[in-house]
């Protein structure tokens, strides 16, 4: 069967009374051409949370197969979306709304005047009380961007210790990141080769909150990190991380952070990187010194 559609606009006319048997009535009406050129599909469905209550303003995105944006809309106050005129093809549809993680729908193929459905059951994002720090470094005295400084996170307890939860470096712009920041207390200590040593308490209070933390660090002849002038020799540091519960075999991707200790005491990270699949980790340019590591390592929930 062909599809048809209607060539003028459903029209009324004005009433004619017949008052006298065999009288003949002269009813004329107008219509108005159709304009209505809509010839796509049309995609509809409903939000909900894991308790099955609707969820408002969550965002639906349509997209292509390879992901480029096609259109968006949001879900009222009963859950409840709706696409109209949607070209025919094929697309991907995907749903998110505030605390919620993000949810991909089965893929659509929409032909012309086509009804779809797509309903969308939202989970809480487990991170989304989790909060960033960002920040950028520069040169205390030329504002130029710090590239390749380490930069590392540390948890403060309620007794004044301190734990190491991550590490990361600054880019080529002096930029740094951490994420999924629970709330609570924490130190920034910033180490870079020929830069003071800088260490920043900073409190993160509010959940899902991105928090700034900018620092210029101060140049020094002597920072502590492993360096030396090219050509010459220097120590290294090596070993293996081990998962004891599993016949102590190597952790690979473990997280190690190495630190320098003086000869007062103070403790300095200086470097970190991560293991390799056999859990082997490997920092070279050791200058003689007092050190030891720290590692470990995260796992997918």
């Amino acid at each position: 069967m062909a599809l048809t559609q209607y060539q003028y606009i459903l029209g009324q006319s004005a009433s004619e009374t017949i008052t006298q048997p065999g009288e003949e009535g002269d009813i004329n009406l107008s219509l108005q051409p159709n304009a209505n050129n809509e010839t796509g599909g049309n995609i509809s469905g409903t939000v909900t949370n894991a308790s099955g209550d609707p969820v408002d303003n969550a965002y639906i995105k349509l997209m292509s197969t390879n992901y480029k944006p096609v259109m968006h809309t949001m879900s009222n106050s009963k859950g409840m979306y709706s696409f109209n005129n949607v070209p025919a093809g094929s697309y991907t549809i995907f749903c998110i709304a505030p605390g919620m993680s993000l949810d991909e729908g089965q893929p659509i193929t929409v032909d012309n005047y086509g009804n779809y459905i797509r309903d969308f059951t939202l989970n809480q994002d487990p991170n989304a009380l989790d909060s960033i720090i960002v920040g950028d470094l520069t040169n205390a005295e030329n504002n130029q961007p710090i590239n390749g400084a380490s930069v590392f996170l540390y948890s403060i307890s309620g007794i004044g210790t301190q734990s190491l939860l991550a590490s990361t470096y600054s880019n080529q712009y002096g930029q740094y990141a951490f994420c999924e920041v629970p709330n609570g207390n924490y130190n920034i200590v910033i180490t870079a080769e020929n830069y003071e040593t800088l260490t920043v308490p900073i409190a993160v209070t509010k959940g899902g909150s991105i928090n700034e933390l900018n620092e210029a660090l101060k140049p020094s002849s002597s920072s502590g990190q492993p360096e030396g002038t090219p050509g010459t020799l220097l120590g290294t540091i090596s070993g293996i991380i081990k998962d004891i519960n599993n016949n102590n075999t190597g952790i690979s991707g473990a997280n190690v952070v190495l630190y320098s200790v003086s000869s007062d005491g103070t403790q300095t990270p200086i470097a970190s990187t991560t293991t390799n699949t056999n859990g082997l980790y490997l920092f070279t340019g050791i200058k003689p010194g007092t050190y030891f590591i720290e590692a470990t390592a995260l796992k997918t929930l």
